[in-house]
């Protein structure tokens, strides 16, 4: 089902956040949403930071893309990037916690 969620965006103002419609996704127990960007392309995105896990054409190229990145650095090199990430961003005032609550199946 289609949702709202945040991500950021790089604007010549600084980075922005901003509120796009996508899909929620899990990929190896991490949390994303996927969404078509205004330039035609499918991002991944983390849930948690707003930072793209992949970029494709396609909705399956950027899910394919995404799950073979986070299956190539491991689940625990994964929550560490977001972790250190989410307080980088955090620390520099661009956001205030999380953007998004985590993807949880039923």
């Amino acid at each position: 089902m289609k949702k709202n969620y945040n991500t950021l965006q790089n604007t010549s103002e600084g980075w922005k956040v901003l509120q796009v419609q996508g899909y929620a996704a899990l990929i190896d127990d991490l949390s994303f949403f996927v969404y078509k960007r205004t330039d035609g392309f499918w991002s991944v995105t983390d849930m948690t930071t707003g930072s793209t896990a992949g970029l494709a054409k396609t909705r399956k190229g950027a899910i394919k893309i995404a799950s073979d990145r986070i299956s190539e650095a491991g689940y625990e090199k994964c929550t560490e990037l977001r972790k250190n990430l989410l307080s980088w961003l955090v620390s520099h005032n661009i956001i205030d916690g999380e953007l998004n609550q985590p993807y949880k199946e039923m």
